[in-house]
């Protein structure tokens, strides 16, 4: 046994020299691969300097995003209540809350971020994408069956 694992590694041929290829972001350097492709995009993120129309637009849609989330409120204190009084027993109700309670979270954070956004959009989009990333599957399962379930009957 110990003879196989000795000539396994007797097998295996370590390389003479690892190259490690580094760039300099020195200015008045050719960037060089990705980063002369996306040297716009990467100088801007330097910068940090975001137009002040990425900020107006996340201002508009974060108000009109918390305007529905006012009128959703109603429905979902009034799911809530319904499951509260009947103990989670009626199974239709307490299904709907959860659909609610999920879409009523994801416009919630969603208008919190634009919020952070208007103030530093690269925040505030981070923080949705965030978010929607610690979701995972659960939040495009429904549409992902939907979309099976057409292309099946067609």
């Amino acid at each position: 046994m110990e003879e196989e694992e000795k000539e396994s590694r007797k097998e295996l041929k370590e390389p003479d020299t690892i190259y490690v290829e580094t760039e300099d972001y020195e200015p008045g350097r050719e960037f060089g691969g990705f980063q002369k492709e996306f040297q716009h995009s990467y100088e801007k993120m330097g910068a940090r300097s975001y137009p002040i129309s990425v900020r107006v637009v996340c201002l508009f849609c974060s108000l009109f995003i918390l305007f529905f989330l006012l009128l959703a409120t109603p429905f979902l204190l009034f799911f809530l209540g319904v499951n509260i009084l009947t103990l989670f027993q009626w199974d239709a109700f307490k299904q709907r809350t959860k659909v609610i309670w999920f879409t009523y979270s994801k416009m919630l954070v969603t208008a919190l971020g634009l919020l952070v956004a208007v103030l530093s959009p690269a925040l505030g989009i981070s923080i949705i994408l965030v978010y929607f990333m610690m979701q995972g599957q659960k939040s495009e399962d429904v549409w992902v069956e939907r979309i099976f379930r057409a292309s099946k009957k067609q």
